[in-house]
Order: structure tokens, then C-alpha cells, then sequence
């Protein structure tokens, strides 16, 4: 599966130190300008994944994502996201997407598309023994001012969370 993370979802990974872990949770992962744009926290991670060729540079058509920025009020990161996303993934794409509107807006008008947030790539890190636990992992990104969970991105986060559970499984 093409996995297209926005800028919010980096740089957590890279403060974290887990942005080389992003291609266990999805094969190819690409990027765009502007996302790599908005991404200097973490440039030298970035720059080290696209050297190892797991990161993906791509060009987007600029007036697709100005278009959609005119109708959503999005920022370009967020439209090059969907842009890109449709343009190189088509049904298979998933959006690794933390900022809220964009979120949003993804789950309503873009179904096509699988949308996963930051927890749901931690949650996989830590089933596959990479990491020791997602919700701390999370925790001590909240903690140190990396991330914060938009209320959507965290209730369907939730929503999954309850699903994955085994019945008869401690919450």
C-alpha cells in the first residue's frame, strides 16, 4: 500500500526517532514538496529516507493543490497529501494524517481512501516488537510539544483501539 504521511505525522516520527520505522508499517511512502517543506525538524531523517530509497520525492500538479486548498481551506501540505494520494495511489492509497480539518476532510469527501493517524503507525510499531508502547510513545510526544491529538484523529483512533480488542480483553 502507497502510504502519503503529512507533515504533523513526521514530525513526530522524527522527534521521536522512529521516521526509519515508517516503511515497515507501509511499502512505499512519498512525499511531496511542501510536506518536505514544512518537515524541518526532521529534514535530516527525511533526507536519510529518501537516500535509502524508502522515501519517495514526487512533483504534484501545483494548481490541483491550489484548487483544492480554494475549496477546503486547507494548508498545501494537507492538499498535496490528497493530490498526491490520488494522482500515484488511486484506491490503494492510505493517508497517514494527524491535523484535524484535513482529517476531517479526507473521511468525508475522499472515502476511497484508507486514513490512518500517527497512533494507528505506533500501534503497528509496537505489535511488531519495534517499539515498547505506542500510548507512551505518544505520551511523551504530547509531553514534549510534538504532537497533540486533534479531537477527530483521536475519537476514530478510539474507535479503533475498541476494535482491535479480543473480547474479554482488559481495556
Amino acid at each position: 500500500m502507497p502510504l502519503f504521511p503529512d507533515a504533523t505525522s513526521l514530525i513526530a516520527l522524527g522527534a521521536a526517532r522512529l521516521l526509519p520505522l515508517l516503511p515497515t508499517f507501509a511499502g512505499d511512502v512519498y512525499i511531496g514538496r511542501h510536506v518536505r517543506a514544512e518537515v524541518i525538524s526532521a529534514a535530516a531523517a527525511i533526507d536519510a529516507g529518501i537516500a535509502a530509497g524508502w522515501l519517495k520525492p514526487e512533483t504534484v500538479d501545483d494548481a490541483k493543490v491550489m484548487e483544492l486548498q480554494h475549496l477546503t481551506g486547507l494548508d498545501a501540505g494537507e492538499c498535496e497529501v490528497i493530490v498526491l494520494a490520488g494522482q500515484l495511489g488511486g484506491r490503494d492509497a492510505t493517508l497517514l494524517i494527524d491535523e484535524g480539518s484535513a482529517y476531517e476532510t479526507v473521511r468525508r469527501f475522499y472515502p476511497e481512501f484508507e486514513l490512518v493517524s500517527l497512533g494507528h503507525a505506533l500501534s503497528a510499531f509496537e505489535a511488531a516488537g519495534h517499539i515498547t508502547s505506542a500510548a507512551d510513545t505518544i505520551a511523551e510526544l504530547v509531553a514534549n510539544g510534538y504532537y497533540r491529538w486533534a479531537p477527530e484523529v483521536w475519537r476514530d483512533y478510539q474507535r479503533w483501539l475498541g476494535q482491535q480488542r479480543k473480547p474479554g480483553q482488559p481495556t
